[in-house]
């Protein structure tokens, strides 16, 4: 049975010193992936800007004449006002659904997935020395 060598403090020094220069180029690489991720977030999130801001300002316009269009073809074809309504609005509650979606879509780009799986990697590495 081999006994244990027990740790000694220059061992632990020795350990540290030895590790040091890989920490801090992690360190360097993980700053540096904040940044680019930074820039991509903020990218994304003045795309998301831009399409909301652009999908407000046509949605004011061709929109409204669009559905007093369909309002007024379909009591033409002798639907109620209430039917030609319920039909509007189930179709704006759709294309509401389908911007949300292509919203949340962008809004991932936003929480640093590269970096936030480099440092858990990073923490499972420093925490089995």
């Amino acid at each position: 049975m081999a006994s244990k060598k027990k740790p000694t403090l220059s061992r632990a020094i020795l350990s540290l010193l030895i590790g040091m220069p890989s920490l801090i180029a992690l360190v360097a690489k993980i700053i540096s992936l904040i940044g680019i991720e930074a820039r991509l977030a903020g990218r994304s999130l003045m795309s998301i800007i831009i399409l909301s801001l652009t999908f407000a300002l046509l949605i004011t316009t061709t929109w409204s004449c669009l559905l007093i269009m369909l309002f007024l073809y379909l009591v033409s074809l002798t639907w109620s006002a209430q039917q030609a309504l319920l039909i509007i609005l189930s179709l704006n509650i759709l294309l509401l659904i389908i911007i949300a979606l292509s919203i949340a879509k962008f809004k991932k780009k936003l929480l640093f997935p590269e970096t936030r799986r480099r440092i858990k990697h990073a923490r499972r590495v420093y925490e089995d020395l």
